[in-house]
């Protein structure tokens, strides 16, 4: 970076001493002499660097840390750095008047403090994220303004995380999980998470919670972890194959794709060579798939006791084993569009606007597993919870407050089930306006012009006006009114996927259907084993 007198501030990778690796160097490098001179050695490794020349402070980041050298005198911690989600980006800093720091990611821009007393006075935070999502941890962090916050990222199994945590760790002060990943009711339950119930404000959000959220992260009257995001795991089906007129499904229940499927050589391949019924590879592993994950999801988001050796699921099977796959199956040369996609995931409630895909648009729907019982949605929901051995209990409260404010609307929405207010577009007035700018420029060049150039600009405005149109439309909403119906319809029925003795029998049962599926072992040997193992899992987690 630019420094006084024409200079540079650089940093470099010395030769250590003694045989040791490089050491980071901060050096002054004076493009006269073609030379640079070293200032000092650094602690660690250096993304980012931005000097101030008004107060002549030189901001550098290491790490999660950002280091000030006013005066190029000793560093100290002054900041730490958002959350990033790529790993080989380096976020980029600027050193600002007043002790103030700009830091940008992919997504936003965040100002923070460059104080170096001030931040030596915060308390510090460290949080252990294992969950797949964390939007909004950048925002509820910049938010606490008394909080250092650290993230470690891990990707602990099961096991691990519960020996961690029943060991006795002190090292992190939250949290952040998937319920499919963690055993947290056992957790709660032996009091290894604190409890939140003290806080008004997210005791407020819990009750607002669906009932199956609230059941997974609460016992009695304790709440012990505040839900943060949530996927739901649909289908999706082509708009004119799949849903009606009036945008409904066509196709309730497994059977009636099986049925479709089975009719679809005779019937339909002929007149749509370019689209197949199903998934699009691997044919039959995937409806094998469906229909195994289906009757899962059916009878634990039914409330029924899970149980494969079952007339219902042997017939299903016997009907899967009748189908010609040979004539199903899609050749690699050429690819084909399959009408519906299976393990979609519903993350964001535009997806109820239509996805596209190579020319198609495809809706989210479900499919029951049989015509007396609802279709189910499994939803996959991460959580916040505070370690009760954390010294700093009002501070990680105070930052999973802040979570809970900065939460995206479209888990605020598929979380909170009495949470209807949809979300405007924030640009949607600013593009009506740039839009409406240009029609008027269009049209006073139509009225200028004369004859084919005339026509062409005429042609153009009567497009770009029926464009304007759909816009108005269109861009009015991030989350519409209809979008949140569309969800709470398909959510009436859902169920939170938690990682618990029927969850791992289930994950056995899908883990051991490719045997079944290739021939390795028959329908009886199938089920037998998946019903053993099953049992197994239940006697050794209770």
């Amino acid at each position: 970076v630019s420094y006084r007198d024409g200079k540079l501030l650089l940093v470099q990778t010395l030769p250590g001493t003694d045989g040791q690796g490089g050491v980071p160097t901060l050096m002054v490098y004076d493009p006269q002499a073609n030379a640079a001179a070293p200032v000092q050695a650094l602690a660690g490794q250096v993304g980012s660097i931005s000097y101030d020349p008004a107060s002549d402070t030189l901001l550098a980041a290491q790490g999660n840390t950002v280091y000030t050298y006013p005066a190029l005198g000793e560093g100290k911690p002054c900041a730490t750095l958002p959350q990033n989600d790529f790993f080989m980006e380096y976020l980029p800093i600027a050193a600002l008047p007043d002790h103030l720091l700009a830091v940008g990611t992919r997504d936003s821009i965040y100002l923070k403090s460059a104080d170096a007393a001030a931040f030596a006075e915060k308390t510090p935070l460290k949080l252990l994220l294992a969950a797949s999502s964390s939007d909004g941890l950048n925002q509820a962090a910049n938010a606490v303004e008394n909080v250092a916050l650290t993230v470690a990222q891990d990707s602990l199994s099961p096991l691990e995380f519960a020996q961690m945590i029943i060991t006795g760790d002190t090292e992190h002060d939250l949290y952040w999980v998937n319920l499919s990943a963690v055993d947290f009711v056992s957790l709660m339950k032996k009091g290894y998470a604190a409890d939140l119930s003290g806080s008004a404000k997210l005791a407020q959000a819990h009750r607002e919670l669906y009932p199956q959220v609230q059941q997974a992260v609460s016992d009695g009257e304790g709440i012990y972890a505040v839900p943060l995001s949530a996927t739901g795991i649909t289908l999706l089906g082509e708009k004119s194959y799949v849903f009606d007129k009036n945008g409904q499904p066509t196709l309730h229940t497994l059977d009636d794709l099986l049925q479709y499927m089975q009719m679809w050589p005779d019937t339909m391949a002929e007149e749509h060579p370019d689209m197949t019924p199903y998934r699009g590879y691997e044919v039959k592993y995937g409806a094998h798939e469906l229909v195994l994950k289906t009757y899962i999801d059916s009878c634990i988001g039914t409330g029924q006791e899970l149980s494969f050796d079952t007339p219902q699921l042997r017939q299903m099977m016997e009907k899967l084993a009748a189908m010609d796959w040979d004539v199903l199956e899609c050749g690699d040369e050429d690819y084909t569009a399959p009408v519906v996609f299976g393990d979609e995931w519903l993350m964001f409630l535009h997806l109820f606007n239509g996805d596209g895909r190579d020319s198609h648009d495809y809706f989210p729907f479900l499919l029951a597993l049989s015509p007396d019982v609802p279709a189910v949605l499994p939803l996959e929901v991460s959580c916040v919870f505070i370690n009760p051995r954390s010294p700093h209990q009002d501070a990680a409260l105070q930052l999973v407050e802040a979570l809970l404010d900065a939460m995206p609307d479209d888990d605020r929405i598929m979380l909170h089930e009495q949470e209807n207010t949809p979300v405007e577009n924030p640009s949607y007035q600013q593009t009506l306006a740039e839009y409406e700018a240009l029609l008027a420029r269009k049209r006073a060049q139509m009225d200028a012009a004369a004859g084919g150039e005339r026509n062409e600009l005429k042609a153009w405005l009567t497009r770009a006006e029926q464009h304007y149109e759909e816009l108005k439309v269109t861009q009015r909403w991030l989350i519409s009114e209809q979008n949140i119906r569309d969800y709470r319809a398909l959510a009436a029925h859902a169920y939170v996927r938690q990682y618990n003795g029927e969850f791992l029998g289930a994950r056995t049962a899908v883990e051991t259907l490719s045997q079944y599926t290739g021939g390795s072992i028959d329908l009886d040997r199938f089920l037998s084993d998946i019903q053993n193992r099953l049992n197994l899992i239940r006697n050794e987690s209770r």
